[in-house]
């Protein structure tokens, strides 16, 4: 009996400490290991390149130029068929709208941030803006300038007056002349005045030297006479010595008032440098304004790229065929939704895994039988049947073809991302990460880690964007939410 308790007794200890243990797991480890799955994104890497691929050796079937396929590059429900079966059509003719009220609204929302950051930033240039005289900018100016020109003259005009040229004192000589009104000319210096006898009517004319020379009459009336050009005159009184000479200092350092008026002339430049500056917008703020326009605009053309998705164009002239749907019908990315039919000549058609697509584009070179021709049409939408994209290449001259034929083409394939005669990589405008006046892109690192490469931004082009300062390396198409760092798992592509 006390066996059979003591067996019982070890298989509640263990099952306690197992619950516990489970428990602990569930609490510390478990949710850990969720979130660590759940924060690790899923990327695509785009390959930039600056030198050719090989060729890409595919079989191309003849097929007649007239099935151009109508295929939709987004999923959604049809809201708006333009067409009918058997109608002529243009290229560029719309045929038919994905609902996209959603795009729409992204579009409208992406046109005023672009209003809103233009005239953030034109507010921002008319605060400096010095030839408007409503803008703070000019305002200040006008005010700090008027103080200034208040102490310059203070500081050129304070206790004027005559000393002796000999620098005998004062007080042993006769009055000297007065002088009068306000200097103008803005040099510093002195004026030499030697009077001598002459015919006038006083008696006695005056010459004057340095700041500047000439010769004027004695006046001993209020009204004075002339010193030069610069605003200044003279008044002798009676009495006055005709051959004394004297010396006039501008501005007048020998006054006891002269260091006072010294400080206020340095105290006016220093506030009108110092109001200048917090009035007007810094160039690191007008900078920051231009960057958010420059985001706001990519964010447009984002949006304009996703609505022009929603609506499936014809891409050649000819008649709509096989256009069997109806409005509020489910479809599907690269669904084939019908054909435009258009003259009786042969194109070749080649069908190609999706990521072969990035390698390719119209105008590619393409070999047939040792005669070169072209692509003329990539399509981008994926066939749910095969699982392959169509690659349109035009009929080389001079070599007959059968219809449904199968011919060896060897395409040339281009770089992902290929180098532009001015060094700028056309680049997604996903790719690229704004942060304030900074551009970025994020790199695939071996350690499963992201990191930022700092790039200028060029031209846009559609949905892309020239971007420069880059190297040959692998950058990540979608860059949103990512910083450095941040952990992320690559996208794996079915053959």
């Amino acid at each position: 009996m006390k066996k059979l308790l003591s067996y019982w007794k070890i298989i509640l200890v263990v099952i306690i400490v197992g619950i516990i243990g489970l428990r602990a797991y569930q609490r510390f480890y478990a949710p850990k290991e969720a979130q660590n799955i759940a924060t690790v994104p899923e990327v695509e890497l785009l390959d930039i390149l600056s030198s050719e691929l090989s060729s890409l050796e595919a079989s191309c079937r003849v097929e007649p130029q007239s099935n151009v396929l109508i295929q939709s590059e987004t999923s959604g429900t049809i809201e708006t068929i333009y067409v009918e079966d058997g109608a002529e059509v243009e290229e560029g003719d719309l045929l038919l709208e994905v609902e996209n009220i959603r795009q729409r609204v992204s579009l409208q929302d992406a046109a005023v941030a672009i209003d809103t950051a233009e005239l953030a930033l034109q507010d921002l240039l008319d605060e400096n803006d010095f030839s408007n005289s409503g803008s703070l900018a000019a305002q200040t100016r006008a005010q700090q300038e008027a103080a200034l020109a208040q102490a310059q003259n203070a500081y050129f005009n304070t206790d004027l007056r005559a000393y002796p040229a000999d620098g005998e004192a004062e007080e042993t000589l006769r009055p000297a002349p007065q002088v009068t009104g306000d200097y103008t000319c803005g040099r510093e210096g002195e004026y030499r005045v030697e009077v001598y006898s002459s015919s006038a009517d006083s008696g006695a004319s005056f010459r004057f030297t340095g700041l500047e020379s000439g010769t004027s009459t004695v006046s001993t009336t209020a009204f004075g006479t002339d010193l030069g050009n610069c605003g200044l005159e003279l008044v002798f009184e009676d009495g006055f010595d005709r051959n004394e000479d004297w010396i006039i200092p501008v501005p007048n350092k020998r006054s006891s008032q002269f260091t006072q008026v010294e400080e206020a002339l340095e105290l006016a430049e220093s506030n009108k440098d110092l109001a200048l500056n917090q009035s007007t917008v810094s160039d690191e703020a007008i900078a920051q304004a231009r960057g958010r326009v420059r985001q706001a605009q990519l964010g447009y053309e984002l949006a304009l790229d996703n609505l022009n998705k929603t609506q499936v164009r014809a891409e050649v002239d000819g008649i709509v065929t096989g256009f069997n749907i109806d409005e509020g019908n489910f479809i599907q990315i690269g669904e084939s939704l019908g054909s435009v039919k258009t003259i009786d000549n042969f194109e070749l058609v080649a069908n190609v895994r999706p990521e072969e697509l990035r390698f390719l584009e119209v105008g590619s070179m393409v070999m047939v039988e040792d005669v070169e021709t072209v692509i003329i049409r990539v399509n981008r939408g994926i066939d749910t049947t095969t699982n392959r994209s169509r690659v349109v290449i035009e009929a080389p001259e001079g070599i007959e073809l059968t219809e449904n034929e199968q011919v060896n083409c060897s395409i040339t394939r281009s770089a992902e991302i290929t180098i532009s005669s001015n060094g700028a990589f056309r680049l997604p405008l996903s790719a690229v990460s704004i942060i304030g006046t900074d551009s970025y892109v994020f790199i695939y690192n071996n350690d499963g880690t992201v990191s930022p490469v700092s790039v200028e931004l060029g031209a846009l082009f559609g949905s892309e964007v020239e971007v420069f300062g880059l190297n040959e390396q692998s950058v990540i198409k979608d860059a949103r939410g990512l910083q450095e760092g941040s952990s992320v798992t690559l996208m794996t592509q079915e053959n």
